[in-house]
C-alpha cells in the first residue's frame, strides 16, 4: 500500500470514528419512565340504557356476562420516553406506553392497550409525529347473532388498531395549532363481522397558554365505513356506516392559593353522529342520530419531585334520536315494544383516583 493510500485510509478511519462518536453522544440521553396506578368506579360498564336496566331487573337476560351494571377497576400503566438527536439538528422522541384496565368481578371487560409514538422536532412548538395504538380485544356485551339459525345471543368482541400522523406549528406567541389524521380499523369476532368498520378522522386543535392557564380547542370530522356491508351474509344487508363531528375544549391551571391542590383541569367534548342507513328493514340504524356529552373535572397535587396524585370525575351522556320503534326480546319469547331512542340512549359516571411516579434510567446517560 502506497503512502498516499495509507494517509487516505487513516483519514477515512479517523473521520468515521469521530462521526460515530458524535452520533453515539447524541444517543447518550436519559430514558424517562412514568409509572401510574389508577383505581376507579364505573356506574355503567356495559353502557346499558335505562330500559335495558329495568328489563334485567324483571327478567334473566343474556345481554351481559355479569350480575351487575357497575364495577370497580384498576389501571396499572407504564410509559417510556426517549429523546435522542438521531438527526443532528433536530430532536427526536420515542414514546411507548402499556396499560391494563382490569375490572373486578367482571373480568370479561378487562382490556390492554399498547401505544407507540415517534416524533421529530422541526422547530419551536413544531413537531411531526407518527403514532400507533393497538387494543387486542375488547368485550362489548352480548348481542343477537343474526346469522345463526336460532338467533341466540353471543359475545360481541372487537379489536382496534389506529395509525396517526400529526403536525403542530406555532401561530403567534403562546398559541400553536395541530392537524392530525387517524385511521382506525375495527374488526369484530366471527359472529359479528357485519360491524367491521374503518374510521378515517381529521382533527384540528388550537392550543394556548395565557394567564398561567393551558387551553385547548379542537374539532374533528370522522367517516366510519362499514367495510363488511353487503358481504353475503344476512346480517350484512344493512349499512352501519356513519359520519361524526366532535367539538372539544379542555383547560388546566396551576393553583397557588390552596395548599391541598397544585393544579385543576376541566374537559368538555360533544359528539354528533348520523348513520347512513335508510332502509326501513333496519330500524335500529335507519335515520338514527345521537349527541353525546362527555364532561370531566380533575384535581392534582404534587407530593414531591417524582410523585403526584390526582382525583377525577367523568360523566358521559348519550342521547339518541330516531323515529322508529322496535320489539325488544332480550332473550325471551315475549316482545317488549320500545323506541330506538329509549333502547340506545345511556348515561354513566366514573370516579378515578390515580397516583403517578416519575423517574429516569441513566444507563445511557
Amino acid at each position: 500500500m502506497t503512502n498516499s493510500r495509507v494517509i487516505v485510509f487513516l483519514l477515512f478511519a479517523m473521520t468515521s470514528s469521530l462521526m460515530s462518536q458524535a452520533f453515539l453522544e447524541r444517543l447518550n440521553v436519559p430514558i424517562y419512565t412514568t409509572y401510574s396506578l389508577s383505581t376507579g368506579y364505573d356506574s355503567n360498564i356495559f353502557r346499558l340504557s335505562d330500559f335495558e336496566k329495568e328489563f334485567q331487573f324483571q327478567n334473566t337476560i343474556p345481554i351481559i356476562n355479569s350480575d351487575t351494571f357497575d364495577a370497580s377497576y384498576m389501571v396499572p400503566k407504564i410509559s417510556i420516553s426517549y429523546s435522542p438527536h438521531l438527526i443532528k439538528k433536530n430532536k427526536t422522541q420515542f414514546n411507548f406506553s402499556l396499560l391494563r384496565n382490569h375490572y373486578f368481578g367482571t373480568t370479561e371487560k378487562s382490556y390492554n392497550i399498547i401505544y407507540t409514538e415517534f416524533g421529530v422536532k422541526l422547530g419551536s412548538y413544531r413537531w411531526l409525529k407518527f403514532s400507533h395504538r393497538y387494543l387486542p380485544e375488547y368485550y362489548l356485551r352480548n348481542y343477537i347473532n343474526h346469522d345463526s339459525n336460532d338467533k341466540n345471543y353471543s359475545e360481541c368482541i372487537f379489536s382496534s388498531e389506529s395509525f396517526a400522523i400529526s403536525f403542530s406549528n406555532p401561530i403567534v406567541k403562546k398559541i400553536w395549532a395541530r392537524v392530525k389524521y387517524t385511521r382506525t380499523n375495527l374488526y369484530y369476532n366471527i359472529d359479528f363481522t357485519e360491524y367491521d368498520t374503518v374510521i378515517d378522522q381529521w382533527n384540528f386543535r388550537l392550543n394556548s397558554s395565557y394567564f398561567r392557564m393551558n387551553n385547548s380547542f379542537w374539532v374533528s370530522y370522522a367517516i366510519g365505513d362499514n367495510i363488511s356491508y353487503n358481504s353475503g351474509y344476512e346480517s350484512s344487508l344493512y349499512d352501519r356506516s356513519y359520519k361524526e363531528y366532535t367539538f372539544g375544549y379542555s383547560a388546566n391551571k396551576r393553583i397557588k392559593s390552596i395548599s391541598l391542590i397544585d393544579r385543576f383541569g376541566v374537559s368538555s367534548v360533544i359528539k354528533n353522529r348520523a348513520y347512513n342507513e335508510e332502509s326501513l328493514d333496519d330500524p335500529i340504524h335507519a335515520g338514527r342520530k345521537h349527541i353525546e356529552y362527555n364532561l370531566s373535572f380533575w384535581l392534582e397535587k404534587k407530593i414531591n419531585d417524582n410523585l403526584s396524585h390526582q382525583f377525577k370525575i367523568k360523566h358521559r351522556d348519550r342521547n339518541v334520536f330516531s323515529d322508529f320503534r322496535v320489539n325488544y326480546f332480550g332473550g325471551t319469547d315475549t316482545p317488549y315494544p320500545t323506541t330506538v331512542s329509549n333502547l340506545k340512549s345511556f348515561e354513566k359516571l366514573e370516579f378515578i383516583y390515580k397516583i403517578v411516579f416519575n423517574t429516569h434510567l441513566d444507563f445511557l446517560f
